[in-house]
């Protein structure tokens, strides 16, 4: 009965992240944003003759890396901070909600908002119908490690206004998969970023085009991201353990 109630609760968690992050001009804003940016170049892509294959391939990996960038780590890592500026995480754990539940959720919910605007850009990218499910599937699962990433460092930050050293960092490692398509100079650093394989998968769901490092690889990477992300999550709830032990007391001296 306990297992039935903590995922009632989650589920309820799930489902408030999701209005919040729909009723958040920011998040919605940059949603909309990344979609409309997939429409543009896919409609000047769609004017040249014959059809850029480097552009393409531009594209497709912007169909992989804007859900997880411009939206799902934006519900992750901005909405934690607020709720902790604005006291909720500290409400929610007098009601007896833990913080690692809190944070599963903005994860879940992330991860929802992903699969949610994966499937506008491959729609507004003429990307063959047969391809969406798939696609937004791989998307989605790819997208973990830097949605666990974003959520770990919105457990730490105590503002609003202290995330954008947090989102530049995710730029950097999203950004990548998106300029090897320009430079094949950069393949090798492209090939180390957390959101490569779903470049890959809807490059390959699309375009049949094999990923030159070979899917054995592409898949340790992964492996390695989702590991690496999980150990920095586990840092971060710790280090934000100190944080609140650190405000508490100092509080309680105040009160003597």
């Amino acid at each position: 009965m306990r297992e039935i109630g903590a995922l009632r609760t989650l589920a309820a968690l799930v489902l408030r992240d999701l209005g919040c992050a729909l009723r958040t001009p920011t998040i919605v804003f940059m949603a909309l944003v990344g979609v409309a940016l997939c429409w543009v170049i896919a409609q000047w892509s769609g004017s040249l003759d014959p059809v850029d294959e480097d552009v393409r391939r531009f594209l497709l990996a912007l169909d992989a890396i804007v859900p997880p960038l411009m939206s799902g780590s934006s519900v992750a890592l901005f909405l934690l901070a607020e709720e902790r500026e604005h006291g909720a995480c500290a409400a929610l754990a007098r009601a007896g909600v833990p913080l690692g539940s809190t944070v599963v959720a903005k994860v879940l919910a992330a991860m929802a908002f992903t699969a949610l605007v994966a499937l506008a850009c491959l729609a507004v990218t003429a990307v063959p119908v047969d391809c969406w499910a798939p696609s937004v599937v791989a998307v989605t699962v790819a997208s973990l490690p830097l949605l666990v990433v974003a959520a770990a460092m919105g457990t730490v930050v105590r503002t609003y206004a202290q995330t954008s050293g947090p989102c530049l960092v995710l730029v950097c490692l999203a950004l990548p998969p998106q300029l090897a398509t320009l430079d094949a100079a950069l393949a090798p650093i492209a090939m180390l970023s957390p959101v490569e394989a779903g470049a890959v998968a809807v490059t390959w769901l699309a375009s049949g085009a094999v990923p030159a490092e070979g899917w054995g690889l592409v898949a340790a990477v992964y492996a390695v991201w989702a590991a690496a992300s999980a150990a920095f999550m586990a840092a971060c709830l710790r280090h934000r353990a100190r944080q609140d032990r650190d405000a508490c007391a100092a509080q309680t001296a105040a009160q003597i």
